[in-house]
Order: C-alpha cells, then sequence, then structure tokens
C-alpha cells in the first residue's frame, strides 16, 4: 500500500473482529498510543517511522517486547524455528561443537532468547554429546522475556541453571561464540517512498487526533543503498515504491565486534541480498506485523501488542561487518544451514525405537517440522545464516588464524550472491 497520502489507523483495537483482545492488552495499547501521541505533539512536527517503531516494540513496560503479554509459540503472535520442536536446536549444536571442544571458545552468549527454547534445546543437546560450554550468557533486556525463560529452565532444564547467566548488556573480551536468532529483523528501521521529489522518509503524524502515517524530508544519499541511486536503475523504481533502510544496524554490529575478543557470531534471520531485497518488483518492502498468527501491514493498529518485523539486507550486514573489524566467513540459506548440520539424520534418529528410548514420537509432527524449517514456501529459502568472525589477521599478521569454522557454509555457498 502506498502511503504518501494521510491514512486513518484502526485505533478502536477493542471492538476489532479480526484480534481477540483482552480488557489489559487494551489498555497496554491505549497507554501507547497516547505516549505516541504526546511525543508528536511535543515534537511540534510528526515523528519518523523509526522512532515510532523504538516505541511501538521496546518502550519500557508498554512496547511489544516489554510488556508481560505472551509472545511465542501457539498461544502467542508467532512462532519461530526454535519452538517447532529440537531439531534446530539440534542442527546448531553440531555447528557449534567442534569449535567449543578444540578452540577454547566454550561459552556461548545468545542475543535476545525469547521464550528460552532454543538455549534450553541447545544445552540439552550439547550435553548429550559431552560438549557443554562453560557459560552460557543471555542478553535479554526485558525483564518480562527474562522471567519466562528463567521459569522455563526451571521446568525442563533446572540443572542447566548454574551455567547461564543473563545479562543487561553485552560483556566486556568475550570469547566464544555470540548466537543471534531472528534478532536484526525487530532492530527499528527507516521506511522510505519513491516520490517525485525522490526518496523522502515515512512517518507518523496526528490528524484529527488520530494517528496517520505521512511524508517527511528528503532522504540524503549516502544513507541510500547504492542500488537506489544508481543512475542505471533509477528508472526502475516506480512512484510509490516503498522500502525499508536500518541505520541502527551498524551500531549494533560496532557493538558485537567491540565486545568479541575471538570466536564467531551466528546470525539467522528472514532477508536477502541487497540485489533481491531492493528489486524493483519489491515495491511494498518487507515490512509485516504479526498478532495472534496474523500477518498484516497495518503497524497504527493493535500498537503494542504485534509484532513489527521488517526483512534483513544481508549485502549490508556484510559491509558493515568488515567496516567493524569482523570477517564474513559464511552465508547460506536456513536450508542449506540446517541439511550440512544433518537435521535428516537427526530426525531419523528421533524416529528410531532405540535412539528415542520407547518415546512416542510423532512421525507427523517430525515431518511438518521439517517441512516448516526447509522448504522454500516455509522457512528454508528466506531465512538466511551468516557467520562473521574476529580477524585475528588483521590484528597481527605474525598471529594466524587457526580458529575452527562453524558448520553449514559448505554445501551451499550462497557468499556470491552478496
Amino acid at each position: 500500500m502506498s502511503v504518501s497520502s494521510h491514512h486513518q489507523s484502526n485505533e478502536s483495537i477493542s471492538s476489532s473482529k479480526q484480534f481477540k483482545i483482552s480488557v489489559e492488552a487494551s489498555d497496554i495499547s491505549s497507554e501507547l498510543t497516547q505516549r505516541v501521541k504526546t511525543k508528536i505533539k511535543e515534537n511540534g512536527s510528526p515523528i519518523a517511522f523509526e522512532a515510532f517503531m523504538q516505541m511501538a516494540l521496546y518502550e519500557p513496560q508498554l512496547g511489544y517486547y516489554q510488556n508481560n503479554l505472551h509472545k511465542f509459540g501457539e498461544k502467542g503472535d508467532f512462532i519461530t524455528a526454535p519452538e517447532m520442536g529440537s531439531l534446530f536446536a539440534e542442527c546448531i549444536a553440531n555447528s557449534v561443537i567442534d569449535t567449543l571442544n578444540n578452540d577454547g571458545l566454550n561459552s556461548i552468549l545468545e542475543i535476545g532468547a525469547g521464550s528460552g527454547r532454543l538455549a534450553v534445546d541447545l544445552l540439552k543437546s550439547l550435553k548429550h554429546q559431552n560438549s557443554l560450554p562453560a557459560q552460557y550468557f543471555i542478553l535479554e533486556p526485558s525483564a518480562t522475556l527474562q522471567s519466562q525463560q528463567k521459569q522455563l529452565f526451571e521446568q525442563e532444564a533446572v540443572y542447566f541453571l548454574n551455567k547461564v547467566v543473563w545479562l543487561a548488556e553485552l560483556p566486556n573480551e568475550f570469547e566464544g561464540i555470540i548466537i543471534a536468532n531472528e534478532v536484526i529483523d525487530a532492530i527499528p528501521c527507516q521506511l522510505i517512498e519513491q516520490t517525485e521529489k525522490g526518496w523522502l522518509y515515512q512517518g507518523i503524524d496526528l490528524k484529527n487526533g488520530e494517528l496517520c502515517r505521512c511524508l517527511m524530508e528528503k532522504v540524503d544519499c549516502s544513507s541510500l543503498p547504492t542500488c537506489l541511486i544508481d543512475e542505471y536503475n533509477a528508472e526502475s523504481y516506480i512512484l510509490g515504491y516503498q522500502t525499508e533502510i536500518r541505520r541502527q544496524s551498524s551500531g549494533w554490529l560496532l557493538s558485537l565486534s567491540e565486545c568479541l575478543t575471538k570466536g564467531h557470531i551466528l546470525l539467522i534471520d528472514y532477508g536477502y541480498p541487497e540485489s533481491e531485497f531492493y528489486h524493483p518488483q519489491r515495491s511494498q518492502g518487507s515490512l509485516t506485523c504479526f498478532i495472534n498468527h496474523h500477518r498484516h501491514f497495518d503497524y497504527l493498529k493493535a500498537i503494542g501488542l504485534q509484532d513489527i518485523t521488517a526483512h534483513v539486507d544481508f549485502t549490508n550486514i556484510a559491509r558493515l561487518s568488515s567496516e567493524h573489524g569482523l570477517s564474513v566467513d559464511g552465508f547460506t540459506t536456513q536450508a542449506g544451514f540446517l541439511l550440512e548440520n544433518g537435521i535428516i539424520e537427526k530426525a531419523e534418529a528421533l524416529l528410531n525405537p532405540i535412539e528415542n528410548m520407547g518415546l512416542d514420537i510423532d512421525r507427523y509432527k517430525i515431518s511438518q517440522q521439517i517441512q516448516k524449517l526447509m522448504m522454500p514456501g516455509q522457512m528454508g529459502e528466506v531465512l538466511k545464516v551468516m557467520c562473521l568472525s574476529t580477524q585475528l589477521n588483521a590484528r597481527d599478521l605474525t598471529v594466524k588464524n587457526t580458529e575452527t569454522s562453524l558448520k553449514g557454509f559448505s554445501m551451499q555457498d550462497h557468499l556470491h550472491r552478496l
């Protein structure tokens, strides 16, 4: 949808027939909506979409990832790969196990652990292979999510709690493996639109007391991806073409590079290389909202009650990583990563009556899990996996980088697509 003109938001969420909203949820959304309106009034002009997304997701006590409403799994708004079963975590264990065992990098740091499911299943898989890390750190700024994660460990894996440490900020001089599963797509982004005046930022304004979309100032060329300013491509983007740029990615990656003294970073997220992300036919961008497993595009609806996400430009992530002293060691699809890390063999082992020690394993559920994780129409192709590493050679030419690479990037190497 083009947002070059003002559209009214449907703010009466409690009466919406599409979503079942509790009284508590309605109160949260109403208060957060009022805060957004107050910010616009205090600003005396529209606010950038990036500022709106920051509030919608991270406003203390009210934002989507800060309030205490349920988000993950069947009873939440969306399902991430770890929520589908243990196979995803087992494949990550397979990817990192040699590094944990051989390089002395025996700590894991997970950023934004969600429900805690990946952490629990990953530690279980590593324990099964006698390769537990010395410590498992979880960077989780949300007190509500921290509480949910601790509850899951207490219910299913209390014996790991002596290894798990929750952090409010990145550690200093970390050596080990950093995992960020579906983190970047939740970093606030800017919305931009092609107009007769060039590329303009989209923002949020008030009209007749209601929130609405609007256009703001022109985007500086230095902030645009190369393909959007290339004179040979300029005419390919129709008026009304809208897309996203994520300015905060640079600072986020810089903080990781400064935190990581030695080791690897495993990024798993929805996205594309730049040429596909900004393809002329992708005229509506990738910004999407999720509530009660319903996917839609009205980010002014149910503010604070729905996830707002935008895909990742992995070419930009690779470029920024290199600028910040990290090497890009691998890039592939989730399907390629999981296949190389033995997802089929692991599924067969789950179904083996000897391996599963008589547990009643539902073959259909295992089959469904693999299809959702692997199929192109599901998560298999649109989710990408990237491996970044510290560049020891760049710091000291006399030191040979002998770190073991993470597994999963040889069978289907997509680095050339960046």
